[in-house]
């Protein structure tokens, strides 16, 4: 951490040399979690719930704190990113198995689990220009990795009665922490970045075009990363004290220690709006965000209060959730949910933007 902070000595100089007319202070909290298979906090929590058939599940977070100058900024964030791909049948297993519920006997299951996470701290700069009608801005990260997880698991399961099972696996994952097998490992060292992209763009008057991309290139070096790769299956078995099978596996391989370049998926939002000719207050919005595992449409309106402050409800077509957005020159917030009781939903976003000129 000692160098990361580091780096902020020279745009201490910077600032100091830039007149307080043109510095400005900013805050940005964005979050966004999506699971099909089950609620947010159910899935990671307790598994309770209503399962419904799924094969992602992610999240992706992030706090910065900075200043600006001119057209530069410089931030100090830390971030927290996961995705998960998994088979239906992966999920249903885990869920009869947490809530205790009976299996159907004869019942062949198809089981895979891709993870890739990441939990780092970073240094952002970003520069911000314009171009006519076109606004754009170019921000890389230096990254500091803290945790991470990279790698798959994927097997088979026979049940053989409605509390029991055969199960064979192969494992080939990446790790900071042995979640599975509990291999103690010293916690490895990495460094990387981000690059992230902003363009907006304002045609014909009535329409306007946003482009925002995060991670849209990206590269973490892990140095002697632990990795496992071992195949498994279920010899050893006990049950609990309600009769199900609680599983002890044997299992054989390599463990090692090897250098790992880890990317993260891209995160690509595509918002267009049109203002209509007479009412100018008025606002029609599309927007499509794909975060590789899932794409979500959306559709909105849009009303500004004033010529700065503006409110909007979007749509979020493929999940079925409405986001509620206010926006200023000082602060933007919003907030999605596909269901009014928090604790139910499946897709839960925030983003809040703090900005003050001195």
């Amino acid at each position: 951490m000692r160098r990361l902070y580091l780096l902020l000595i020279p745009i201490c100089f910077l600032s100091s040399a830039a007149s307080a007319r043109d510095i400005a202070v900013y805050f940005n909290l964005d979050s966004f979690s999506y699971s099909e298979p089950l609620p947010i906090n159910a899935l990671m929590g307790d598994w309770k719930g209503n399962l419904q058939r799924g094969e992602h599940a992610f999240s992706y977070d992030s706090i910065e704190l900075g200043m600006q100058w001119d057209s530069w900024s410089l931030g100090v964030q830390y971030r927290y990113d996961y995705f998960y791909r998994f088979t239906p049948d992966t999920a249903y297993l885990k869920y009869q198995q947490e809530n205790n519920r009976a299996l159907i006997t004869g019942e062949q299951l198809s089981l895979s689990l891709s993870a890739n996470a990441l939990v780092a701290r970073a240094l952002r700069m970003a520069y911000q220009n314009h171009l006519e009608n076109i606004t754009y801005a170019v921000s890389l990260s230096y990254i500091e990795a803290l945790r991470f997880t990279e790698g798959r698991i994927q097997g088979q399961a026979s049940i053989i009665s409605n509390n029991d099972y055969e199960l064979d696996f192969d494992v080939d994952y990446f790790y900071s922490e042995d979640v599975l097998f509990d291999r103690e490992v010293q916690r490895p060292d990495a460094r990387g970045i981000a690059l992230d992209l902003d363009l907006h763009w304002s045609f014909y008057r009535n329409y306007h075009i946003e482009f925002i991309a995060r991670d849209l290139f990206s590269r973490i070096n892990w140095e002697d990363a632990p990795r496992t790769i071992a195949q498994g299956d279920n010899d050893i078995k006990r049950y609990d004290e309600q009769g199900y099978v609680v599983f002890d596996p044997i299992i054989s391989g390599v463990e090692t220690l090897q250098s790992h370049y880890q990317r993260l998926p891209r995160k690509l939002r595509l918002l267009a709006s049109y203002q209509h000719d007479v009412y100018r207050q008025h606002f029609l919005r599309a927007e499509i965000h794909d975060v590789e595992v899932e794409r979500f449409y959306s559709v909105g309106y849009q009303y500004a209060l004033s010529p700065d402050d503006r409110i909007a409800a979007d749509y979020n077509m493929t999940a079925s959730a409405i986001r509620l957005s206010y926006q200023t020159p000082f602060m933007s917030f919003s907030l999605a949910s596909d269901r009014f009781k928090i604790n139910d939903a499946r897709l839960l976003a925030l983003q809040l933007s703090l900005h003050a000129a001195f």
